[in-house]
């Protein structure tokens, strides 16, 4: 069920954005998916944190398949309000962090 869900969620990602290689970034999820690529993964379940599928147990990974398989946990293109407004919040949220945050991802 792991490798199902992990390979569900990578598909998803690649028919939304029309990307064939493109891979799902847990840990830089915003900057490299949302904000260039303007989808979102909607209805992650709020109770299993927002990780690789490979850092979750046994029951988070069969609540995330079903969440999944569903319907509930989907891929969404977002309108241009919402990527300006997840652009701007990102930006804020740098503006809030240590400067080598910036320097790391080469934002300027």
């Amino acid at each position: 069920m792991l490798a199902e869900i992990v390979c569900l969620i990578s598909q998803g990602l690649r028919e939304i954005t029309s990307i064939s290689d493109l891979a799902m970034s847990y840990s830089k999820y915003n900057k490299l998916i949302v904000i260039p690529y303007k989808v979102r993964l909607l209805g992650w379940p709020e109770d299993i944190p927002f990780s690789y599928p490979h850092k979750l147990h046994a029951e988070e990974i069969k609540m995330l398949f079903d969440s999944h398989t569903s319907g509930i946990t989907h891929w969404q293109r977002m309108a241009a309000f919402e990527h300006h407004s997840s652009s701007e919040a990102f930006k804020i949220f740098l503006n809030n962090v240590d400067g080598g945050v910036r320097e790391r991802w080469n934002i300027p």
